[in-house]
């Protein structure tokens, strides 16, 4: 399981906070207008936070719906897009974080993109 949160892009501006995030259905001539997405890379940390309300476990995205996630992202109409790779702690599975970045560059110079990585 992966859970995937959107952020919008819009043509003039993001507006304000309000507006600022919207469906992830939200389709502009046909494109989705997706220009950020946040993946669940684990739910595995290694610490014990007192203020973590993410619950810990052995969950795991797949290869397959990272690189979906990533595919999804270079539909967008907006030029320049974001992945972030979140957790529990994300870098315990860097094998799936790298994978995912090596395939991110190499899709984004296909379709002419410019995409930005976080952890």
């Amino acid at each position: 399981m992966c859970v995937i949160t959107a952020n919008v892009w819009q043509n003039r501006s993001l507006g304000s906070q309000n507006n600022q995030y919207n469906s992830i259905m939200s389709i502009h001539e046909g494109r989705p207008t997706v220009s950020s997405l946040v993946a669940m890379v684990t739910y595995a940390c290694q610490l014990d936070c007192r203020y973590c309300k993410v619950k810990r476990g052995p969950i795991t995205a797949s290869r397959a719906t990272l690189r979906k996630s990533v595919d999804f992202l270079l539909t967008s109409v907006s030029p320049d897009v974001q992945l972030q790779f979140f957790g529990g702690e994300p870098l315990l599975r860097y094998d799936l974080v790298k994978e995912t970045i090596l395939y991110g560059e190499r899709r984004a110079k296909e379709k002419g993109k410019r995409i930005k990585f976080m952890v």
